[in-house]
């Protein structure tokens, strides 16, 4: 049993334990409706506290953006193995910063990552897995062939024009074929990692 499911199931053991000791306390030693109140009343402030009643969970949001040229050609960035540990030829895309809107997110970031100027990206999908921290990592997926500027490369990686037909030969970052299905299979909408395995992950697309 791993960490995870083993503080679970401890968790789990305490929340029975509590509630056993509330329904017996109620039972005989409850003698008004404000005792009933607040017994829960300290029940819930302490799950609470705890997030164990909480639908919120932490996520970190990203975006990434297929970008066309009308003539067969897609942006791809090579990214540096010694920067990134999701390394090869993958699209652009980057975080999303606090109080930032999704569209002006991904606009900002093909920007400083490839110098392009993109607009009216449309929102073609999302991929999503959890981290061995148990983050749900978001990434939306836009695409556009309306854009102006000039490529260039930054310390982000190199970046280049590549003809779509070309792009399975290059070394490509993990799953990003997969991932290409999400852009252009118009029944596609999600790749989500359902399980993490030991080199793998079990994937879904819905």
């Amino acid at each position: 049993m791993d960490d995870k499911k083993r503080t679970c199931l401890v968790t789990n053991v305490w929340l029975y334990i509590v509630y056993v000791f509330l329904c017996y306390y109620l039972s005989v030693f409850a003698t008004s409706r404000v005792d009933e109140k607040l017994i829960v009343k300290i029940l819930i402030d302490y799950l609470l506290e705890r997030n164990y009643m909480s639908r919120s969970q932490s996520t970190i949001l990203t975006n990434m953006c297929l970008i066309e040229d009308g003539h067969g050609n897609i942006v791809m960035q090579i990214r540096d193995p010694k920067r990134y540990s999701w390394s090869g030829a993958a699209l652009p895309g980057g975080h999303i910063e606090a109080h930032e809107g999704l569209v002006e997110s991904v606009i900002r970031e093909v920007k400083e990552e490839t110098g392009l100027t993109i607009r009216n990206p449309k929102l073609v999908g999302m991929k999503h897995w959890y981290t061995t921290d148990d983050e749900r990592y978001l990434v939306f997926l836009y695409r556009t062939s309306d854009f102006e500027g000039d490529i260039h490369s930054t310390e982000e990686g190199e970046v280049r024009w590549v003809a779509r037909e070309d792009v399975p030969n290059m070394d490509l970052a993990y799953d990003m074929l997969n991932l290409l299905r999400v852009f252009e299979e118009d029944q596609l909408s999600e790749l989500f990692y359902r399980e993490r395995l030991e080199n793998d992950f079990i994937r879904e697309f819905w």
